[in-house]
């Protein structure tokens, strides 16, 4: 019983520790429209600058980075909201308010969950900006290793921070008042590219353009920067990009004269034995009162200096020619047809899209020794998310297909495929091939294994869901399926559980079963379709336990009930088990329903390709629709036996006629 609770308990804390994001309309519009973001800190309107002076400030910055041709997007967390492009009335509410804290990587579970309101750190600002689908971060300077880290580890996370999120950083370095080669050394550990921006390679030291330490590269103008920057995302480096931008020339001889104003004050220190954490704020102090403020001047001429170096690489890189990094990347937007649906409602749908090659085998078993076997072999359209839309539309809905092909012949099939189904949402890639599966079927048409190529499938990105995140708020219902990455997972919980909307996960094979639940996150998943291996595999893993005891139907039940007590899965599971039919199990107030719906013998058997997903999206389209429960289950029972006496994963002749039941359905209440 203990053990019950606790499970029941975290379920509903994870429940509500999602990521809250807040996007001012410029930034959610320009993030839409494909144009130019520049992520911006607000660590200096919190803890940087008294008020007025603060407010000025950041929208004196983020003035630079819109007459540079980019959109700001200036990160803060307020009242527990993390938000992305702050209006007027946000930057002085946050400039005054009281008690706000420095938010880093670590602070954001903490901070959402206690409705505080605070600046984000460099760490903090990449973080947030890169969930957001922002490639580009301008600040003043970055942290790095203190002098003295060997002995008390003072070592920042901006450092740790750029080496496991891909966003492009610009800074003027770092000061002087840490250790440069360390830190150095620490961004070449962190597989962090660093370049200088000009002409020299020697890494600039915030206040002077040399520090002494060279680094392998440098760019020259925002072009060869966007190029580097692009070719980077393109080859999926998961660490980021640094670009130190020098102190401009007309403010170097100030720049000097604050630099030797540091050096002072770190000689001072070591006179006075300040040592570990206690030198930064020591110097920052003495350096200040010696510069009678200059030092806080010159901080803000550097932070413009590299908003707007920042904003004109972000230019080049939201227009540059995939070709000219030798990436290729290329997004088609193919032309909606046209369609009547019977209900304006839209869901959308997430996930991959293949071609599909069915083989049944002429024998009853095959020997690895090289022989040639009888058997058929088909070509189709797969996928399953490509399934479901495909079959939605077919029962008279517009679906919104979010997915990736390649520009190849495979893809052109896939695009032309049921014309009736929009593919606006398919991105086409140039350099990548088609995901295709061959699916191997024994002479009775049960699926053996099956063999895929489908890395393209990773290409589908968080980026792309934001793209797509006013289509998600007007839809019904999201669906997901498993191949895609658990990033693009929890960008689409993020964005559904902001906006309410519930999530529909087809798991699509066992391996992918647990992909939401991983890493302790909160999955946001309504709704799931596993098969019963899939169902095993998620109660297993996901509960710490093995599969219960009892017949089939029974323990089935029992898993889904563990499942959605737990809290992972909000509202009902719909359990396929073949011939015998599926379990259907809601959560209702205080109980669950159970409810096992026979199968219809199926006369002929080709191959059971697309059974599950049109299954599933039977009953997506029934709940949209309004019908009563009875008749879309008696459809999601009947179409399945149409799949089966078809090659094709989802049948040509499939129309919004075969939502009407046209037998009788076996069904059958349990009870645990």
């Amino acid at each position: 019983m203990l053990r019950y609770v606790s499970k029941m308990f975290l379920g509903g804390l994870q429940r509500r520790f999602i990521s809250q994001f807040r996007f001012s309309s410029e930034v959610r519009s320009a993030l839409k429209n494909g144009e130019p973001v520049v992520a911006l800190e607000s660590t200096v309107i919190t803890h940087g600058m008294p008020y007025p002076d603060n407010v000025k400030t950041a929208m004196d910055v983020e003035q630079v980075v819109r007459r540079a041709g980019s959109v700001p997007a200036t990160v803060a967390v307020i009242k527990g909201d993390v938000c992305v492009g702050l209006t007027e009335h946000l930057l002085t509410e946050l400039a005054n308010a009281e008690n706000s804290v420095k938010i880093s990587s670590r602070d954001f579970a903490p901070a959402v969950a206690q409705k505080v309101t605070g600046g984000t750190t460099v760490a903090g600002t990449m973080l947030a900006a890169y969930k957001a689908g922002i490639n580009m971060f301008v600040t003043g300077g970055i942290g790095g290793v203190h002098r003295g880290a060997e002995v008390t580890m003072d070592i920042s996370a901006d450092l740790v921070e750029l080496g496991r999120t891909p966003i492009a950083v610009v800074s003027a370095g770092i000061k002087s008042i840490l250790d440069i080669g360390k830190t150095l050394e620490f961004l070449e550990t962190q597989g962090v590219c660093v370049a200088t921006y000009g002409d020299s390679k020697e890494f600039p030291c915030f206040w002077t353009r040399k520090s002494g330490f060279d680094v392998p590269w440098n760019v020259r103008n925002p072009t060869e920067a966007a190029t580097m920057i692009a070719a980077q995302k393109a080859l999926g480096v998961r660490s980021g990009v640094l670009i130190a931008n020098p102190i401009p020339l007309n403010h170097e001889s100030d720049g000097k004269y604050i630099e030797n104003c540091v050096q002072e004050a770190l000689k001072e220190s070591e006179i006075q034995h300040i040592k570990g954490k206690d030198i930064t704020p020591f110097i920052l102090s003495r350096v200040h009162h010696a510069t009678r403020g200059a030092s806080l001047k010159g901080n803000i001429a550097l932070i413009k200096h590299n908003a707007l170096v920042g904003s004109l690489i972000m230019k080049e890189l939201a227009v540059l020619r995939p070709e000219t990094v030798g990436v290729a990347e290329k997004v088609y937007v193919v032309p909606s047809p046209k369609v009547e649906p019977i209900n304006t409602a839209r869901p959308v749908i997430i996930g991959g899209s293949n071609v599909d090659f069915n083989v049944k085998l002429g024998i009853d078993e095959l020997k690895q020794n090289g022989d040639t076997y009888k058997g058929q072999v088909h070509q189709g359209y797969g996928g399953v998310a490509r399934n479901m839309a495909d079959c939605i539309s077919r029962l008279g809905l517009n679906p919104l297909l979010v997915s990736v092909v390649g520009d190849d012949l495979n893809g052109k099939g896939i695009l032309g495929h049921n014309p009736n189904m929009d593919k606006s949402g398919i991105a086409v890639l140039r350099d990548a091939t088609t995901a295709t599966l061959c699916a191997v079927h024994n002479q009775n048409g049960s699926l053996l294994y099956n063999i895929a190529d489908m890395d393209i499938h990773d290409r589908i990105t968080p980026e792309m869901i934001i793209r797509f995140e006013k289509d998600i708020a007007a839809a019904p219902i999201v669906v997901l399926d498993g191949n895609v990455s658990e990033d693009v997972l929890q960008t689409t919980f993020e964005i559904c559980a902001r906006l309410k909307k519930p999530v529909w996960y087809e798991p699509t094979c066992v391996a992918k079963a647990t992909k939401p639940f991983r890493n302790n996150r909160l999955s946001g998943v309504w709704y799931a379709s596993p098969n019963k291996k899939e169902l095993e595999l998620m109660y297993r893993d996901l509960m710490h336990d093995s599969p219960l005891n009892g017949d089939e139907l029974s323990r089935v039940a029992k898993m889904a009930v563990e499942l959605l007590r737990s809290g992972l899965i909000r509202h009902a599971l719909y359990v396929t088990l073949g011939e015998r039919g599926l379990v259907r199990v809601v959560k209702t107030n205080d109980d669950y329903d159970i409810i096992h719906f026979e199968a219809p013998q199926a006369a002929i058997v080709k191959t059971s390709n697309g059974c599950g997903d049109c299954q599933a999206s039977t009953i997506i389209t029934g709940m949209i629709l309004g019908l009563p429960e009875d008749d879309y289950m008696g459809a999601a029972m009947e179409i399945p036996i149409l799949t089966l006496s078809s090659y094709a994963s989802v049948p040509d002749t499939l129309s919004k006629n075969d939502l009407k039941v046209k037998n009788i359905i076996k069904t059958k209440r349990l009870h645990i």
